[in-house]
């Protein structure tokens, strides 16, 4: 499975050695040279936060700063080191967190990440983890855990040391109301809603980004699932409140 990324932006070579040791724990650290660099990255990772030297190339970059933020509004960026302009700080407030110091940075990291992170929760699905078996209970981590990754029945069953047919009676006995499978595409169907809150994300993006086979698995079994095209929806609902109608749970399959 691929780690999620932390990109960050600098070119100290004695302050990325001990951002990439620390970082390390939290998700995959990737520096990056160029802004543009950052938006590709965004649009093919799992990208937990943006972290950029304050004095990088100065000042320059501060219109790039907000440009990302009005097209990522789910990613944090967030500006650490010394500030040497006053109104740089104020000017980016709503844009940034500031961090002043580096062992402050790697304290609060884990928790600026958490706060932001997409967390996906099987209970919206009528799961109720506690109730299940140990078996099931396992089976659901590795799900929700690998929902983005190619993650087959086949493969879920090898690994929990069962055959598919025997994991789906059980499966099906915890929990009756959706199936595996169905389940895997739920997670990445909730997954590409919450992205839809990033313009700068197109759908194409949101479908590779999610665990989709290609485009057309996307728009496939978002129409399927839940009951319109995802242009449609992304044009139609209020992400604030961000409630997924997932209609298909007992349709004949």
């Amino acid at each position: 499975m691929s780690k999620p990324v932390v990109l960050i932006l600098n070119q100290d070579g004695l302050l990325k050695e001990k951002l990439e040791e620390s970082i390390a724990t939290v998700g995959q650290p990737l520096f990056v040279n160029h802004w543009a660099e950052i938006h590709d990255l965004v649009k093919e990772r799992n990208v937990l936060c943006v972290l950029v030297d304050a004095n990088f190339k100065g000042k320059a970059h501060r219109t790039k700063i907000v440009n990302f933020r009005g097209k990522f509004e789910t990613i944090p960026i967030v500006l650490f080191g010394k500030i040497t302009k006053g109104s740089f700080h104020e000017s980016m407030s709503d844009h940034c967190i500031f961090i002043d110091s580096l062992d402050e940075l790697l304290q609060q990291l884990p928790t600026i990440i958490g706060r932001r992170a997409f967390e996906p929760e099987v209970k919206v699905f009528g799961i109720v983890p506690e109730q299940c078996s140990p078996r099931i209970k396992k089976a659901l981590r590795m799900m929700i855990q690998e929902f983005r990754e190619t993650l087959t029945m086949e493969a879920l069953a090898d690994r929990l040391g069962v055959h598919r047919s025997h994991f789906e009676r059980e499966w099906h006995h915890n929990c009756g109301t959706i199936t595996a499978k169905q389940l895997l595409i739920g997670l990445r169907l909730h997954h590409s809603i919450y992205l839809m809150q990033n313009d700068g994300l197109k759908l194409k993006d949101i479908a590779r980004r999610t665990g989709f086979a290609n485009e057309h698995m996307f728009y496939r079994s978002f129409h399927r699932h839940l009951g319109m095209t995802a242009s449609s929806y992304r044009r139609n609902h209020a992400f604030a409140e961000f409630e997924l109608c997932y209609w298909s749970w007992q349709r004949t399959r």
